[in-house]
């Protein structure tokens, strides 16, 4: 058998050498994004960055060209502002602050608008309405098992959410990789992601693949509230007990009520825990089959959850300052 001959040699013309791809780094931002204050430490994440993926799970091709333009200068954070009808304050208002001018590309790698998932949303939104129905109604074993419901449906969205960002990320940074000049001698690509903290198990996947992925908290103790508790206990399967199943409705009343009151995220879920951490599965039990008798539809907080706290002589806070002595002790 006679050797196989070598093919011959082909030579590759001057600059048509394949060039070796960049390597690509994340780093995650978690923090609240509700107010401006809650979005702090954006300004020491982002200047790091080359490419900024911000969670938008509604976005529209419209509202990414906005972003761009404003990466490039050629809008500004107020006229944006005004156009998109944000208040003053807003989360948005600092980010588009941060962006503006930074010349750096913008994606997003989150669900976009009229995405198939939104009929899982919402069916978690009557679920959730539903559930506060007949906690209201006093049917509190009902009200109960509809809030369960909700939760589980709630974590099948955001794992079913992430998987889909986790997929886009790669695909959308490489075809922005390759359309931006600018990369083109770069050997390492950072990409920074900011994210509400109920996503962290996007993190531990990420992770795996990279494991020098690093992680930031905007806020620190962080705490989450009832809800986004008993969701990440769903998407990490783990037990949800009733009680804290039943906070959910007491806290959803506080949180509206410290919200015009505060705007650091983080500091209102603490608070709000430490008072919900009072309260009882069976008081609030009581409180759903008592709740018609003093429910006059006022603003702030329902009169009957008034009523509850002062005779159990749990002060609620008028002001953030209030917040702040009561908070103090965990702190020192």
């Amino acid at each position: 058998m006679s050797e196989q001959e070598p093919k011959p040699y082909k030579e590759i013309p001057i600059g048509q050498e394949k060039e070796e791809e960049p390597k690509i780094s994340y780093e995650i931002l978690y923090s609240a994004h509700r107010t401006a204050k809650d979005f702090e430490k954006l300004d020491e994440a982002f200047p790091k960055c080359d490419i900024y993926v911000p969670e938008c799970s509604d976005w529209t091709p419209e509202i990414l060209a906005d972003l761009q333009s404003l990466s490039k200068g050629e809008i500004t954070p107020k006229k944006l502002m005004e156009k998109n009808g944000w208040p003053e304050n807003s989360s948005w208002e600092k980010d588009y602050e941060i962006i503006y001018r930074s010349q750096k590309p913008i994606l997003f790698a989150d669900l976009g608008r009229r995405h198939e998932l939104e009929k899982i949303e919402i069916l978690v939104r009557v679920l959730f309405n539903q559930s506060f129905e007949e906690f209201t109604d006093g049917n509190f074993p009902v009200a109960l098992q509809k809030m369960r419901e909700f939760a589980a449906e709630k974590a099948e969205y955001h794992q079913k959410r992430e998987e889909i960002m986790k997929a886009n990320l790669e695909t959308k940074i490489k075809a922005t990789i390759e359309n931006n000049p600018q990369f083109k001698n770069k050997k390492e690509i950072k990409v920074l992601l900011s994210l509400g903290a109920v996503h962290t198990p996007l993190f531990h996947s990420l992770k795996k693949e990279k494991p020098s992925t690093p992680r930031e908290f905007a806020n620190l103790p962080l705490v989450f509230i009832s809800q986004d508790e008993t969701i990440r206990r769903k998407m990490f399967s783990k037990e949800i007990k009733d009680e804290l199943l039943a906070k959910m409705f007491v806290e959803h009343f506080l949180l509206k009520h410290f919200e015009d009151i505060a705007d650091d995220s983080n500091k209102i879920s603490r608070i709000v825990r430490k008072i919900s951490s009072k309260i009882s599965l069976d008081e609030i039990k009581k409180l759903s089959e008592n709740w018609r008798e003093l429910d006059t539809r006022s603003f702030g907080l329902p009169p009957i959850l008034i009523k509850f706290f002062r005779d159990k002589r749990i002060k609620i806070p008028k002001t953030e300052k209030e917040i702040d002595e009561i908070l103090k002790p965990l702190e020192e």
